[in-house]
């Protein structure tokens, strides 16, 4: 395995609110929110 990438979304739609969460690691030690 040469590549570590991961992603994922979620999108929660309510009567009051919408909330859209992504995440995102590319390959290192850190993670991207």
């Amino acid at each position: 395995m040469k590549s570590m990438t991961g992603f994922g979304t979620h999108t929660i739609i309510n009567d009051e609110f919408d909330i859209k969460v992504d995440i995102k690691s590319v390959n290192n030690r850190y993670l991207d929110v």
